[in-house]
């Protein structure tokens, strides 16, 4: 059994021109080793404890790069340091990291610009690029892993719990990518949606580390060390850009799909097929005597 790990950066267009979805995806047994000789460097050689925050020790790459939280009291050189130090712990595994990233600014122009509306709301899955990416980061995984000649499932893992409307969101939308590709080969590979904590799961933390790593490569238009460092060492990291073609199709989808189903109801609405309860409210105006 595999087990995909996914973690997001940059949701805002303020803090970041690109939003990113990154995985790293292992075997369970890989994870278990991994997140042993994980624990064991958070805390060796450290200089001071490495951010007790609400009763857990973690890494989080926003925390390094501003020294704060978990990273309290580092200075900047002692931060860097413990995150190459975390980021070696990838180096010779069996494990691909896969990324999708969606720039905000083309998704504002062609997403959500373009989207059509329904009482003024739009549609969460034009809203927010979240959607879009998680549809194109679960084929790929899948795909991918497929033609690289495993045939175990793949499990997703989230950050939060059930109660949580972005891990509720993320379990719909895997229903919804299943119906889509239940024709291809890979599709017995696809197996659920686990939650889980990132302050407790070091493979989430390392999701972490690399969507952090490649919204500062974007934000500072330079390739930063850890994903250098990655490179350098073959660890297999493969990213894709949702640019304006594969925006357009999916601003598409919804709009005719909303715009279908308006006319549809238009039409039985006058054709007198719709219950009195959803009648338009200007028809019933319309019939009263």
């Amino acid at each position: 059994m595999f087990r995909c790990f996914v973690e997001d950066s940059g949701k805002e267009a303020i803090d970041s021109p690109a939003f990113v979805l990154s995985s790293w995806t292992a075997r369970v047994d890989d994870w278990e080793r991994f997140s042993d000789a994980w624990e064991i460097s958070l805390g060796a050689d450290n200089p001071k404890p490495l951010g007790y925050h609400k009763g857990y020790r973690y890494f989080r790459h926003h925390d390094a790069v501003t020294q704060e939280a978990c990273f309290a009291g580092f200075t900047p050189q002692e931060a860097a340091l413990k995150t190459t130090s975390l980021a070696w712990l990838l180096v010779g595994m069996r494990v691909a990291g896969i990324s999708v990233l969606v720039p905000h600014g083309e998704h504002k122009a062609y997403v959500k610009d373009k989207a059509i509306t329904r009482r003024g709301k739009m549609r969460p899955e034009q809203k927010h690029p979240f959607y879009i990416a998680f549809t194109h980061l679960v084929p790929l995984i899948h795909a991918l892993h497929y033609h690289s000649g495993f045939r175990d499932k793949i499990d997703f893992i989230f950050d939060g719990d059930k109660t949580d409307r972005a891990l509720r969101d993320c379990i719909r939308e895997f229903g919804s990518v299943k119906e889509d590709y239940k024709n291809e080969i890979w599709y017995p590979l696809m197996g659920e949606i686990i939650p889980g904590d990132d302050k407790e799961l070091a493979p989430l933390q390392a999701a972490d580390m690399l969507a952090g790593q490649l919204r500062k490569t974007i934000v500072e238009s330079e390739v930063q060390p850890i994903i250098k460092l990655w490179e350098d060492n073959r660890v297999k990291v493969h990213g894709e850009y949702i640019g304006q073609p594969k925006l357009e199709a999916w601003s598409s989808r919804f709009n005719q799909g909303l715009a279908t189903d308006v006319l549809t109801r238009i039409k039985d609405e006058r054709e007198g097929r719709l219950p009195p309860r959803v009648m338009s409210k200007r028809r019933e105006k319309k019939e009263k005597p």
